[in-house]
């Protein structure tokens, strides 16, 4: 199918599928995903935050993704 294309076209509809892929991921996050944050002073406290939470040195429940 693509050899049959021009560059014009192909570039055209590799963003038209990129754009179809983020609006489905979107919509992925907003109906089945959350997320908490903490406002922090700078990036040494919130890396800090993260880090016990990660650990599991706090009563927050460890992350499903990125646990590290």
């Amino acid at each position: 199918m693509f050899r049959h294309m021009n560059l014009d076209d192909f570039i055209r509809m590799a963003g038209e599928t990129q754009l179809f892929a983020d609006v489905l991921a979107a919509k992925f996050v907003k109906n089945h995903l959350t997320y908490r944050f903490v406002s922090t002073k700078d990036n040494s406290i919130a890396m800090t935050i993260a880090s016990a939470i990660c650990a599991g040195n706090t009563t927050i429940e460890k992350p499903f993704l990125n646990p590290q």
